[in-house]
């Protein structure tokens, strides 16, 4: 038989259900909003990340913002997309996701 350290690893470990919103948040931004790097900081599943971020209230997902909204925080920001991203509170990644799905030219422009 083993030391019992898998199984303890195991217990110790974090349920997904027992993050708090304020921890998910907090993790996130920790992370440049990238679920991946959050997931590994918060010791749970990358999948159960997703899941908490759907639930939540408090997080928004790229695939919500608007045309408009993306469009007002490049003319607060310097338009690159990293400091638009952290305007927004999404990964770069996500946000550049939205932007090809909007059409949008890297002016924020819709793309003929």
């Amino acid at each position: 038989a083993g030391d019992g350290e898998p199984s303890r690893a195991r217990a110790l470990a974090p349920r997904p259900a027992d993050i708090s919103e304020a921890q998910l948040e907090r993790a996130l931004r920790e992370h440049r909003y990238s679920p991946e790097r959050a997931a590994e900081a918060l010791g749970i599943p990358r999948a159960s990340i997703y899941r908490l971020m759907d639930r939540s209230t408090r997080v928004r997902k790229a695939s919500s913002l608007s045309a408009a909204e993306i469009l007002a925080a490049q003319a607060r920001t310097s338009g690159s997309d990293e400091a638009v991203a952290e305007l927004l509170e999404v990964s770069v990644r996500a946000l550049r996701r939205r932007i090809g799905e909007l059409a949008l030219d890297s002016a924020g422009r819709k793309r003929t």
